[in-house]
């Protein structure tokens, strides 16, 4: 028994592993469109949350919808704090930068939410 236990830790852990996700302060995006990225990098900077993670939503698919098939969550402290979708990495990542800063509503980054800002678990 404790042998199953153990082989199934592994597993747990090795799908864990699997999760696409990226530290925030290492994040590029693929252009320099996405100012929504780089206000929230600086955000987390300036408030020194230095644990903030894009994460992949798993089970993948989660939350996504013909149109944007992507899912991304933004991961502070182990808490999935707001969550975007978009028709890549880029844009869902985007998405859930502009969610992050309506839940807080830090003074100075207004940005426009669309149906792709998910502020609730999806």
């Amino acid at each position: 028994a404790a042998e199953t236990s153990a082989k199934t830790a592994t597993q747990t852990k090795k799908q864990k592993s699997n999760v696409e996700s990226y530290p925030v302060k290492k994040y590029r995006p693929s252009s320099s469109s996405f100012r929504t990225i780089d206000a929230f990098q600086r955000y987390t900077k300036t408030h020194r949350m230095t644990d903030s993670a894009f994460t992949a939503v798993q089970p993948s698919g989660r939350g996504a919808t013909p149109s944007s098939p992507i899912v991304f969550s933004i991961v502070i402290n182990g808490q999935c704090l707001s969550w975007g979708r978009g028709k890549n990495k880029d844009v869902a990542i985007d998405n859930a930068c502009r969610a992050a800063f309506a839940l807080v509503a830090a003074h100075g980054y207004e940005y426009d939410l669309n149906e792709d800002c998910l502020t609730s678990e999806p």
